[in-house]
């Protein structure tokens, strides 16, 4: 299977090296150095192994070549330090067989501006698994997630699109001060989210949530939004969908 990279802004066909059987990335492309960055390369949802579930620890971590990243449906687990340190990696779109992002999984993946995970499963985002992303982008979860301790830490992103979030733990979403939207907008559940206590949002790692950060939630939970614990804090910054308007 040839695939096209870039070479020093030439397009060239590569081979890429599939996740083998015992989860072992090895090289992303044959004969590739992963610690420079002479080829950016998209590492698709084919190229994994049909009997892959997990990414392995520190499988790709350092990698500098990575540019966009398509994780299939069957995978049910990124390990720890998986993603770590990608500093090139732009965009992580994540299949819908995903349970757990462990540990440090994305950690200082620097210039990554788009995630989007369409889980079917509830998926946990544990301690640091996105942390240290340095660009003001955009995170989408569609299904259940439950983020851990400061599982979203010191980031730069705008917006976090989280409809259907059921577990937001303390300092959840870290030292986060460029955080303008977080979005509820499309919620299948009738039930408020857990907000653990009132560090779950922070700018500075206090109590202090963004000062222009907004929560957009749907008409018919508003209500109950407003009143419910660790919320009722924040309720003037809870905003019915119906009366949003995005910029």
């Amino acid at each position: 299977m040839l695939c096209v990279a870039k070479n020093n802004n030439e397009y060239v066909e590569v081979t890429p090296v599939k996740v083998v059987k015992d989860n072992s990335l090895l090289n992303v492309i044959k004969g590739m150095n992963s610690n420079t960055a002479n080829y950016t390369f998209n590492l698709t949802a084919d190229m994994f192994d049909e009997n892959s579930t997990t990414i392995n620890q520190s499988h790709l971590e350092n990698n500098l070549n990575l540019s966009n990243v398509e994780i299939p449906n069957k995978i049910v687990t990124i390990d720890k330090y998986a993603f770590r340190g990608c500093a090139n990696l732009l965009s992580v779109k994540i299949g819908n067989g995903i349970t757990a992002i462990n540990e440090r999984a994305f950690y200082g993946c620097n210039n990554l501006s788009k995630i989007t995970i369409n889980n079917n499963n509830k998926v946990i985002i544990r301690t640091f698994s996105f942390s240290y992303i340095r660009n003001q982008g955009e995170l989408t979860i569609t299904g259940q997630v439950s983020f851990d301790t400061e599982g979203w830490r010191y980031n730069d992103y705008k917006i976090l699109r989280i409809p259907n979030a059921t577990y937001i733990g303390n300092r959840a979403i870290y030292i986060c001060p460029y955080l303008k939207i977080v979005d509820f907008r499309g919620r299948t559940l009738t039930t408020i989210p857990t907000r653990l206590d009132q560090t779950s949002f922070t700018a500075t790692g206090n109590s202090d949530v963004p000062t222009d950060c907004k929560f957009i939630v749907p008409d018919e939970l508003y209500d109950q939004w407003i009143v419910a614990t660790n919320w009722v804090t924040i309720a003037d910054r809870i905003v019915k969908a119906s009366e949003y308007t995005e910029a």
